[in-house]
């Protein structure tokens, strides 16, 4: 399961999700604190992938918005 989170408002995500046509679920975190959780600073732009047991996997710390999720699926898939 791919989920995004922000700081935004759930709607600001809407509108975000809507004009980029994503097909994931995105959270709100307005205190930041799921981004605390994974050792985040605010309104930084990280990927946490988290296993079926909840552990912590992979942190990826550079990420390229338009190709990202399309790319760390691959890499995940096994496909680099």
């Amino acid at each position: 399961m791919l989920v995004g989170a922000s700081c935004d408002s759930p709607e600001a995500q809407k509108k975000f999700k809507e004009k980029h046509n994503l097909p994931y679920t995105l959270l709100s975190d307005p205190e930041g604190k799921l981004a605390a959780a994974f050792g985040f600073g605010p309104r930084q732009r990280k990927t946490a992938v988290v296993d079926k047991e909840g552990r912590l996997e992979k942190v990826c710390a550079t990420v390229t918005a338009p190709t990202h999720a399309k790319d760390l699926l691959k890499e995940l898939a096994g496909g680099k």
